[in-house]
């Protein structure tokens, strides 16, 4: 019986290679999804603040213009976070751990410099969350923006524990990143499923 069931669930995937970059990846439509979710969120607070706008004949109403210091300096800080991005990406392709854990490294540290940015810029704001209407767009749409910066996303994307394919010294026997996380292990017969 219990050799029975095993038979059931095992199931030859020797064919298929052991991991995938770009959309033939898991974590690539993950991304995507996150993304898709997050920025319709954004562009859903941008028609609003847009609409409030075409209502009020002053705009801000009656109130200063923000300070954007620090928003230009989290700007900077985001478009100079697609460098180290993309060096991060070119190192997962040539399977360099050390590179990746590296970018990534990097990338952590301009997601905390551009949250930490971002906090000072609600400082320099000419408004309270809960002013009025114009006030709870603002904050609502700076509050969104953090999350799908590419230090976040790439964060996001790209675990810390990822691992480089581990290849045994047994010839054809070969073990990958994702199959360590998923929980399925290699077996003669196929992947036998943990």
């Amino acid at each position: 019986m219990n050799g029975e069931a095993d038979a059931r669930r095992t199931l030859d995937v020797a064919a298929l290679p052991p991991m995938a970059f770009g959309n033939q990846g898991l974590i690539w439509w993950g991304t995507v999804g996150f993304m898709v979710i997050e920025g319709s969120m954004f562009v859903i607070g941008l028609v609003v603040y847009f609409y409030l706008r075409l209502q009020v004949r002053d705009w801000p109403p009656s109130l200063p213009n923000p300070g954007l210091r620090f928003g230009t300096w989290n700007l900077l800080v985001v478009l100079a976070s697609c460098v180290p991005n993309l060096f991060a990406k070119k190192a997962a392709e040539k399977f360099d751990l050390a590179g990746v854990r590296a970018w990534l490294g990097v990338l952590v540290l301009m997601g905390v410099v551009s949250v930490g940015l971002r906090a000072l810029e609600y400082t320099t704001l000419n408004c309270r969350w809960d002013d009025n209407a114009y006030g709870s767009i603002v904050w609502c749409c700076s509050a969104c923006t953090p999350f799908t910066s590419p230090p976040m996303s790439s964060t996001a994307a790209c675990s810390s524990r990822w691992r480089a394919p581990a290849r045994s010294r047994k010839a054809g026997s070969r073990t990958s990143a994702r199959t360590r996380c998923t929980g399925i292990s290699s077996s003669p017969g196929g992947f036998r499923s943990t």
